[in-house]
């Protein structure tokens, strides 16, 4: 069952141009049903910022945005095939089976166009910002596989990046120009193009909440300080691995960080909070409780799971624990 409703807000605005005011936003209520019986995991956008796409572990459901009335949806139906990506620039949804094949379908129709044999134990996929490549990390070796998400061609393989520790994910960054390796406290950006590796990025303790920012230049990591006296976002030159600066959050936890598509400021997310940080100056600039009140009952208790800002600035997608998804609408002048 889908319930939505128009509510308002006070929130900051996000573009920097303009102080607190009114923001509208909607809210999507969504229940598990019996044929889609896993809640959502994340959430991304479009390249183009008028789809919102929205994952579970064996699903996938596309939204326009702002209605965000349901447009296109996807499930896998065998228990050894999971939800492997949404490239939207082809409208491919990818599917992972057995660890070992990809399947690759067109969302529109559910055809499937091609099957990808691999010949190594499949460990992460993920779709480019643009949605023509596909991701195939390997759980075998510490390498990324990239394959062209319309024709399943094996485009290119990327190594080079070394570790004793599991790797935890490996990523495209915002402009899709690099790949991002991430190993318990340890980060290094890698170019698509040549295959160049930077300096890797070493943090004292286990890292699990962190984002780049849009020209893959600055890397955000939430963590404990050095004296695990109080939680921090530290900010690292990628290319130099040294510190830039960092924000003292004191005992506030968050989830989730974005940057604005200037890098100039970011977003975080704590259960219940949104906070936003000038990254020019290292400064927090404001955070503002957003759950209590949107599911309408006294008794409820909703947290907040995954932020998404769209790529136009314009929207920040907020992905609950119970599958809720909140689109605010920031209002600039």
């Amino acid at each position: 069952m889908v319930v939505k409703k128009a509510v308002k807000f006070l929130i900051v605005v996000l573009s920097g141009l303009a102080v607190m005011m009114a923001a509208s936003f909607t809210v999507l209520a969504q229940e598990t049903d019996e044929a889609r019986n896993t809640l959502a995991e994340d959430i991304f956008w479009s390249p183009d910022s008028e789809y919102l796409i929205i994952t579970g572990q064996n699903w996938y459901k596309k939204l326009p945005a702002p209605g965000q009335n349901p447009w296109l949806g996807f499930q896998t139906v065998r228990e050894n095939q999971f939800f492997g990506g949404y490239c939207a620039e082809t409208n491919v949804a990818a599917v992972l089976e057995d660890g070992k094949n990809v399947l690759l379908y067109d969302a529109g129709t559910l055809a499937l166009k091609h099957t990808i044999s691999l010949d190594f134990l499949a460990q992460t996929s993920a779709c480019s910002p643009d949605g023509r490549t596909l991701l195939i990390s390997s759980a075998d070796d510490l390498a990324a596989y990239l394959y062209d998400s319309e024709t399943g061609e094996h485009l290119q393989t990327l190594t080079g990046y070394s570790t004793a520790a599991p790797i935890y994910s490996v990523t495209f960054s915002p402009d899709g120009e690099n790949l991002l390796w991430h190993s318990r406290a340890t980060f290094q950006v890698q170019t698509v193009a040549d295959g160049t590796l930077s300096e890797p990025v070493q943090f004292w303790d286990f890292v699990g909440v962190y984002a780049l920012s849009p020209d893959s230049s600055v890397l955000a990591a939430f963590l404990p300080d050095e004296d695990a006296a109080e939680h921090i976002v530290v900010f690292y030159d990628t290319e130099t691995a040294t510190e830039l600066g960092r924000v003292i959050l004191g005992d506030l936890e968050i989830n989730s960080i974005v940057f604005d598509g200037s890098g100039n400021f970011a977003i975080l997310s704590g259960q219940t909070t949104l906070s936003r940080v000038d990254v020019s100056a290292y400064q927090l600039i404001a955070t503002d409780t957003v759950m209590p009140g949107i599911t309408g009952e006294e008794d409820s208790t909703d947290l907040i799971r995954k932020i998404r800002l769209s790529p136009n600035d314009h929207y920040l997608a907020v992905l609950t624990d119970t599958g809720r998804v909140m689109l605010l609408a920031f209002i600039t002048e």
